[in-house]
């Protein structure tokens, strides 16, 4: 396993970092299984997503299906318990989706499990909004040591907001 080295100066508020227990070995209960709007996002899902981002993107993502496939699905770091996030509306629509990418670091020394959020992307509506910080919550409580994402200056703000109250 290709472990990666962050250093300190990478990550802000590094001493503020929760390292597992050396006896815990780190597991964790994900929030990620029940049922409700917030759930798993599967291949069968990969039409409604390609939907979505042609509606909400700006023609920067490559909207393909064998693309969506390959960064959600087919990732050399692919784990079960940090599955990739679908928000569905009462008529069981995708109106969100958050890719989530685990990845094995090191961080001082010890071996820590990350979870980097990409391709987040909401229907614009009100709906949307709140879906998006429902999928940035969610995304915060799972199994993960350190959470990292990347996106524009919309996404912050609910990357922003979800954290409230989970720190």
């Amino acid at each position: 396993m290709r472990m990666l080295d962050i250093r300190p100066s990478i990550v802000s508020s590094a001493s503020s970092i929760s390292l597992p227990s050396e006896a815990g070995n780190g597991s964790q209960t994900s929030d990620r299984s029940h049922t409700g709007p917030v759930r798993p996002l599967t291949p069968n899902d990969l039409s409604q997503v390609r939907d979505l981002y042609r509606g909400g993107s700006d023609g920067a993502v490559d909207d393909s299906a064998a693309f969506l496939k390959r960064i959600f699905f087919e990732p050399p770091w692919l784990d079960d318990s940090m599955p990739s996030l679908a928000y569905e509306d009462e008529s069981g629509r995708i109106i969100a989706c958050l890719g989530i990418m685990p990845r094995d670091m090191k961080f001082r020394g010890r071996a820590v499990r990350a979870a980097v959020g990409h391709h987040f992307i909401v229907d614009p509506s009100r709906k949307g909004a709140r879906a998006g910080v429902e999928l940035a919550r969610r995304f915060l409580k799972g199994p993960q040591d350190l959470a990292l994402a990347e996106g524009n200056a919309f996404s912050r703000r609910i990357w922003e907001y979800g954290s409230k109250g989970e720190r």
